[in-house]
């Protein structure tokens, strides 16, 4: 608890929300607010959009916001009065020029050493922009197999991927396609 305190006295009390079962506060950004847990772990929400059937399953990854030449799930920051599934579709949409629909909810992964917890959803593609948001600032875009995301996203997403490679939570198309790659 005096983590919390500490909390309470640096941002004050409109600057945290207290939901059933949890309690949350807020970090400034530039561009929003960010929410935290109560362990102030900072809430995430990813997006995994896929597209082809069978062997010629993929995902989309994008490069990440640091030239550091690694590729990620496309993914941000929970803002203030935002709910996981539309942080994932506005991240998804920022970062890739992707316009998609929830298919379901496959998961949440904590990421002890960089404190995020991140909800991230099973996504299918509406549309995919030629211009977007983040391209303007170098970010690309590239659709890869589940076998090519494993190597090329930073460890921190790996178990996100090996998650989906084992079928939890994706409806059974899916499911059998994985198959086919890892058995």
């Amino acid at each position: 608890m005096p983590f919390l305190l500490i909390q309470f006295s640096v941002f004050g009390s409109d600057d945290f929300t207290i939901t059933p079962n949890r309690l949350f506060w807020l970090m400034r950004k530039n561009n929003g607010e960010r929410l935290r847990d109560a362990e102030g772990f900072r809430l995430r929400a990813a997006g995994i959009c896929t597209r082809g059937e069978g062997n010629s399953r993929e995902i989309l990854l994008v490069t990440g916001g640091k030239d550091d030449g690694r590729w990620i799930i496309p993914g941000g920051g929970i803002e203030k009065n935002e709910n996981e599934s539309d942080a994932a579709l506005r991240e998804v949409f920022e970062e890739a020029g992707v316009k998609a629909e929830i298919l379901t909810r496959v998961g949440e992964f904590r990421d002890e050493e960089r404190r995020h917890r991140t909800v991230v959803f099973l996504l299918k593609v509406k549309e995919e922009l030629k211009e977007w948001e983040d391209s303007c600032f170098g970010r690309q875009r590239e659709w890869v197999s589940l076998q090519e995301a494993l190597r090329r996203v930073k460890h921190s997403q790996t178990c996100i991927i090996e998650h989906i490679c084992r079928g939890c939570h994706l409806h059974l198309r899916f499911i059998s396609v994985l198959l086919l790659y890892f058995n």
